[in-house]
């Protein structure tokens, strides 16, 4: 079974564009085979955005997907910050990981 990955950036409001261009053609292809969703908003964060409106535009994406059909069900799908894991990768060395 083939699996995708495919994230979002919330770096802005949405648009048609992020409907007909990733949200759609997502909904189209999702079926058969695991695939993987997430809303990077962390990422967002490597540019000067403001926070709240990083997790605002977020909320946005994520209810984007969910509304043009994405099965939340049909694999993982998150908001990385909600994710715990993807902290301690960034704050803690492999070493220190491995010894869990």
């Amino acid at each position: 079974m083939p699996r995708r990955l495919t994230a979002f950036t919330p770096s802005g409001d949405l648009h048609l564009g992020n409907y007909f261009g990733a949200s759609a053609p997502l909904v189209e292809r999702q079926a058969p085979g695991e695939t993987i969703v997430f809303v990077s908003d962390l990422h967002a964060l490597t540019l000067p955005h403001e926070p709240a409106e990083v997790r605002r535009c977020a909320i946005g994406f994520a209810t984007l997907l969910l509304a043009a059909g994405v099965d939340p069900n049909g694999g993982p799908f998150m908001v990385r910050s909600g994710v715990g894991r993807w902290f301690s990768g960034r704050t803690c060395r492999v070493a220190g990981r491995r010894r869990r």
